[in-house]
């Protein structure tokens, strides 16, 4: 019986050796597809038919304890489907040989290949999936096929050497994030059908510095072109209806932008401070504060006071109600009742016309007029 256990632990060690040692250089990657690496050139060639797995829910990668030695992948044909995250943090591989047979980048596909340079993608890849080159430091040039339809979200973003970018003609609409923060884009030439613009798309692109909508554009989305630097002009092409919020926020260099007649919908921007003021420079009534409720103050706490001097009225309540009418109430509580909005300082208050400024007329006599600061 001894001697049974030896040979089974002799088995047993010398697998587990040979896994650690990483001497397993070959396998399956697909239903119908199989892997061989060569550990001295570095080179990772798939052949079969079919697709490759997704690697996800606890499936692994099989090379990837040699990730950071592999420098090329070649991929034969027959495989239509590169799966999720199967070359993802290669951070090594500098060169790709797709199939024509491929269909499908699945997504994060080859992401964080910090080395890869150049990418071409052959005919008959119809869609290109979420992050798919994203954070691609290094990649200079992506040549994309007639036959793309989709771009999904963030499929080039980060890919901070990219310098010029040609969209196929079958795209109708570019996803969000698709080329954010690639720094060094300069030129982009835009399919003739393309629609839809989602957010994000060129955010960050701060070498971009032309902008050339085709006339079926029709939807810009929130924060479409932000961060766009160098950008000094848009015209917006007739047929534009949409244009997010914030579509051109921080473009420094901006400083003509047409739109159309067509436009029926422009997003206010997000911050106050693009509210427009009033002739005297007071905010207007929308740049207000509005609170959703009243906000319950203790009444330890020093009563507010208004620009003309007077306190606003304190609203009283009986101890039951203030302890059960909001969760965080105490017995001792006033309501904070502010009647009206004044900005800070105006310093033409006495003349100023905007109504948020000026005193209301009713007992208007014998109400004290209020004075410009000192």
């Amino acid at each position: 019986m001894e001697h049974v256990k030896n040979i089974i632990s002799r088995i047993f060690a010398s697998r587990k050796a040979r896994k650690d040692s990483g001497e397993n250089n070959d396998g399956t990657c697909g239903n119908e597809a199989r892997w061989t690496l060569d550990t001295a050139t570095g080179e990772l060639r798939i052949s079969g038919t079919g697709r490759l797995h997704d690697f996800v829910n606890g499936k692994k990668i099989p090379w990837e304890k040699h990730q950071s030695i592999i420098r090329k992948a070649y991929i034969d044909d027959g495989i239509t489907y590169i799966g999720f995250q199967a070359f993802a943090y290669c951070t090594a591989l500098t060169e790709v040989r797709l199939p024509s047979s491929l269909a499908t980048i699945g997504v994060q596909a080859f992401a964080y290949c910090k080395s890869l340079s150049a990418v071409r993608l052959p005919e008959g890849v119809g869609s290109l999936g979420d992050y798919a080159f994203s954070h691609c430091y290094g990649l200079r040039e992506a040549v994309l096929p007639s036959s793309l339809r989709h771009i999904g979200k963030g499929a080039f973003c980060s890919c901070q050497s990219l310098q010029r970018v040609c969209l196929p003609d079958g795209i109708t609409e570019i996803g969000s994030q698709a080329f954010a923060d690639c720094k060094h884009l300069s030129e982009v030439e835009l399919p003739p059908r393309l629609t839809r613009l989602k957010s994000y798309c060129f955010s960050g692109c701060s070498s971009l510095a032309s902008l050339n909508l085709p006339p079926s554009a029709t939807h810009i989305g929130d924060y479409a072109f932000s961060g766009c630097s160098a950008l000094t002009s848009v015209s917006l092409p007739e047929g534009v209806t949409d244009v997010g919020v914030q579509a051109f926020a921080d473009c420094r260099s901006l400083r003509q932008v047409a739109f159309p007649a067509s436009l029926r919908r422009l997003a206010p921007a997000s911050s106050p401070a693009a509210v427009p003021s009033a002739p005297c420079g007071c905010p207007s009534r929308a740049a207000a504060p509005r609170r959703p409720f009243p906000i319950l103050v203790s009444s330890s706490a020093p009563r507010p006071t208004r620009k003309c001097g007077k306190r606003p009225k304190k609203q009283t309540m009986d101890k039951k109600s203030a302890t059960t009418s909001h969760p965080r109430s105490q017995p001792s509580t006033y309501w904070k009742a502010a009647k009206s909005y004044r900005p800070a300082a105006c310093p033409t208050v006495s003349a100023c016309t905007n109504s948020i400024c000026r005193p209301r007329s009713t007992s208007s006599a014998s109400r004290p007029s209020p004075t410009a600061p000192d």
